[in-house]
C-alpha cells in the first residue's frame, strides 16, 4: 500500500500527496493525474513504461527528476540525473543507498518479489507476450521463466531465419522462371552441338600444331640461309680485322720505343748552369775577393805620412791599385779609390791627405760592398730562373710520359677488342659453314591449304558457339531453377520444423499459464461478485475472460427446462462499472498486495459512483482516476483527492 507520494522535476512540477486505501483522484486534463501513476511506477521500477530514460529526463526540470513515497511502510526515494549525455540513477530505501543497477535487488530484499503497482491501462496496452510473462510469474521461478522466454526467442529467431531463407529461394525461383518465360527455347541438341564443336576444336588444334611446326621450319631455314649468305661478309671482316690488328700491333711497338726514349731523356734532379749564371758567379767571386782586399788594406797613421813607405807597404798599395785599375769603369767610387791610393804613395803624405785617404778607403769599402750585393742578387736571380725552367721542363716530361702511357693502354685495348672481333668473326664463319650442312635436314614449311582449312574450322567453331550459348544458358537456368526449387522445398521443411519448435515453446508457456489458472481464478473470485476470471492461451494470444454463471432455458420433451451453465464474457462487452471490477480483479490476481490503479475517464458520474460502491470493500489499495469530481457524497471508505 502507498500512503504518501511526492515528486519534483516531473514535467516541471513539484508536489506531495497523501493516499488512503481507497482514493478517488479527480481533475481535468493536465493537472497531474497521470503524474501520480508515473511517480508510483518510477519509484518501484526506475522507469515509466513507454518512455526512454533520455526522454524522461528531457521532460524534467533542471536535468533532474526525483520521486519518493512510502510503500508498505518503506520510504523509497529515487532520483535520475543527467550530466551532458550521461544519465545516472540512484535509490534510497529507508536510508539504505543504492544505484540503478542494484535497485531491483534492494527492492526485492525490502518489499519482496511481487509487483507493488498495477497500472491497469498500461497492462492492457501490453502485448500478449508481456501479459503472458506477468501470468507466468505466478507459477514460475525466475530461472524457469528465463528458460521459457529463451526457448521462445530461440525458436522464433530460427523460424524467422528459415522463413527468410524460404522466401529468398522462392523469389529466386520466381525470377528465374520469369526469365525462362521471356526466353524462346533455342532449337538444337546441346550434346550433339558440343560433340561437333569438340571435333572441330580437335582438328583445329592439330592444324595449329602443324602450322606452328611449319613456321618453325621456315624460320630455321631462313636463319640458316642468312648465316650461309653471310660467309663472304664474314671472310671480308676477318681479313679487315687481321689488317687492323697488324696496324695496332705496329703502333704499339712504336709507342713502346718512344716511351723508352722519353724515359732515357729524363731530366737530372738539378739543372745545368748556363753561361749567364757562370759569368754572374765569376763576378760575385771577384767582388768577394776585392772586398776582402780592400777591407784588409791598412791606412798608415799620420806620424808615418811624412816618411816614405817601406817596401812592403808600397808593394801592397801598388797591388791594390792594380786591382782597382782592373775594375770596370762603371764601378762606383772608382776614381775616389784610385785617388786614395795615389795619396798613399811617397812624397804626398801629410795629415790632410791621410784623412782624405781614410775617407776614400771607407768609400772604397762601401763601393765594394755595393758591388758584392749586386753581384749576389744577380747570381740568385739567374739561379731561381734556371730552377723554374728546370721544374717546367720536368713537368712537361712527366706529361709526355703519361700521354704515351695512355696511348699504349688505348692501343692495347684496341688490340684486345680487335682480337675479340676477329675471334667472333671466325666463330660465326665456322657456325655458318656448319649450318650449311644442316639445311637439308629441316622439315617442310607451311602448306597454304592448311591455313585455309584452319580458317574454315575457326568459322565453324564460332558458328557452333553462337548456337550452343543460348541453349547452354537456357539449360543452365533450368538446372538452377531445379536446384533452387529443391532448396525452397528444404527451406519449407526447415521452416515447418522451426514453427513446430516455436509452437512447442509457446505450448510449454501455455501449459504453465494453465497451471496459473487456478491461482488466477481464486484471487479474482475474491473480488468479483460472481464467478471468476479465466485465462486461455492458444500459444499466440492470451485471452482474459469473466467466467459467469447463467440460466439457460432448453426444451426437453416439449417442456422448458432451466439449466445453470457458465459463460465466458470478454472485457469489451462489459458495462462501465463491471469493467472496473474486471480490471481490479485482474490486477489483484497478478499481485495480491499491489496497488491497483484504474482509469475511469470513460465512466459517467453514475457509473463512477457505482464503481466506487462495488470496490469499497477490496482488501487491497485501489486508486481510481476520473475527470469527474462527484458533487454527491462518495462512499465513506473512499478518500477524495482533487488535483485541480
Amino acid at each position: 500500500m502507498i500512503t504518501k507520494l511526492g515528486w519534483k522535476g516531473f514535467r516541471g512540477s513539484k508536489r506531495e500527496i497523501e493516499l488512503a486505501q481507497h482514493t478517488l483522484i479527480t481533475g481535468p486534463n493536465a493537472v497531474g493525474k497521470s503524474t501520480v501513476r508515473h511517480v508510483a511506477e518510477f519509484c518501484v521500477l526506475g522507469k515509466i513504461p513507454g518512455f526512454m530514460s533520455k526522454n524522461m529526463i528531457e521532460n524534467s526540470s533542471d536535468r533532474e527528476m526525483q520521486a519518493y513515497g512510502t510503500f508498505c511502510g518503506k520510504k523509497i526515494i529515487r532520483t535520475m540525473t543527467r550530466k551532458g549525455e550521461k544519465v545516472s540513477e540512484s535509490i534510497t530505501i529507508d536510508g539504505v543507498a543504492g544505484t540503478g543497477k542494484n535497485a531491483a535487488a534492494l527492492l526485492t530484499m525490502a518489499l519482496g518479489k511481487e509487483p507493488l503497482v498495477m497500472n491497469m491501462p498500461e497492462i492492457y496496452e501490453a502485448s500478449s507476450t508481456q501479459q503472458r510473462r506477468m501470468i507466468l510469474n505466478l507459477v514460475c521461478t525466475d530461472e524457469e521463466l528465463a528458460k521459457l522466454q529463451q526457448d521462445e526467442q530461440t525458436a522464433r529467431e530460427l523460424k524467422n531465419e528459415m522463413a527468410e531463407k524460404r522466401r529468398g529461394a522462392e523469389e529466386a525461383v520466381k525470377s528465374l522462371m520469369e526469365s525462362l518465360r521471356e526466353m524462346e527455347k533455342p532449337a538444337g541438341n546441346l550434346e550433339e552441338l558440343k560433340k561437333k564443336r569438340g571435333e572441330a576444336e580437335q582438328a583445329a588444334r592439330e592444324l595449329r600444331d602443324k602450322i606452328a611446326n611449319g613456321e618453325a621450319n621456315e624460320r630455321a631455314q631462313a636463319q640458316i640461309e642468312g648465316q650461309v649468305a653471310r660467309i663472304p661478309e664474314l671472310q671480308t671482316n676477318i681479313k679487315r680485322e687481321s689488317e687492323r690488328l697488324k696496324a695496332f700491333e705496329h703502333n704499339l711497338a712504336a709507342q713502346k720505343v718512344a716511351i723508352e726514349e722519353i724515359k732515357q731523356a729524363e731530366p737530372d734532379e738539378g739543372f745545368t748552369p748556363s753561361k749567364k749564371l757562370k759569368a754572374a758567379q765569376k763576378r760575385l767571386e771577384a767582388a768577394e775577393r776585392d772586398m776582402g782586399s780592400v777591407t784588409q788594406l791598412a791606412v798608415p797613421p799620420p806620424s808615418h805620412v811624412r816618411y816614405e813607405l817601406n817596401a812592403d807597404a808600397e808593394k801592397q798599395v801598388l797591388h791594390v791599385l792594380t786591382l782597382v785599375n782592373k775594375m770596370p769603369q762603371e764601378t762606383p767610387n772608382l776614381g775616389v779609390v784610385r785617388g786614395m791610393l795615389d795619396a798613399m804613395l811617397p812624397q804626398k803624405a801629410d795629415v790632410a791627405r791621410y784623412d782624405k785617404a781614410c775617407q776614400d778607403h771607407e768609400q772604397m769599402i762601401a763601393g765594394g760592398q755595393s758591388e758584392l750585393e749586386e753581384a749576389t742578387e744577380l747570381a740568385q736571380s739567374i739561379e731561381q730562373e734556371l730552377q723554374a725552367n728546370h721544374e717546367a721542363t720536368l713537368h712537361d716530361w712527366n706529361l709526355k710520359l703519361s700521354e704515351l702511357e695512355g696511348q699504349i693502354t688505348t692501343t692495347q685495348g684496341a688490340v684486345a677488342k680487335t682480337h675479340d672481333a676477329l675471334n667472333a668473326a671466325e666463330s660465326d664463319l665456322k657456325s655458318a659453314k656448319a649450318a650449311h650442312g644442316e639445311i637439308d635436314k629441316i622439315g617442310p614449311g607451311v602448306d597454304l591449304n592448311d591455313r585455309t582449312t584452319l580458317e574454315g574450322l575457326d568459322s565453324q567453331i564460332t558458328e557452333l558457339d553462337g548456337r550452343i550459348a543460348p541453349i547452354q544458358k537456357y539449360v543452365t537456368i533450368e538446372q538452377e531453377v531445379e536446384k533452387l526449387r529443391l532448396k525452397a522445398e528444404k527451406a519449407v521443411t526447415e521452416e515447418d520444423e522451426a514453427k513446430e519448435k516455436l509452437q512447442a515453446a509457446l505450448e510449454a508457456q501455455a501449459g504453465r499459464v494453465l497451471e496459473a489458472t487456478e491461482v488466477f481464478a481464486s484471487r479474482s473470485a475474491a473480488i468479483l461478485p460472481v464467478g471468476a476470471l479465466s485465462v486461455y492461451d492458444d500459444g499466440k494470444d492470451v485471452m482474459i475472460n469473466w467466467r459467469k454463471p447463467a440460466e439457460i432455458v432448453e426444451i426437453e420433451n416439449g417442456r422448458n427446462v432451466n439449466l445453470t451453465a457458465e459463460i465466458l464474457v470478454s472485457r469489451n462487452t462489459l458495462s462501465g462499472s463491471e469493467v472496473s471490477l474486471f480490471d481490479c480483479a485482474f490486477g489483484h490476481a497478478l499481485s495480491p498486495k499491489a496497488t491497483v490503479m484504474l482509469e475511469a475517464a470513460e465512466l459517467d458520474i453514475e457509473n463512477l459512483m457505482a464503481t466506487l460502491d462495488k470496490l469499497k470493500d477490496t482488501p487491497f489499495q485501489v486508486l481510481v482516476f476520473s475527470w469527474y469530481t462527484p458533487t454527491a457524497t462518495i462512499p465513506g471508505e473512499w478518500a477524495l483527492l482533487n488535483m485541480g
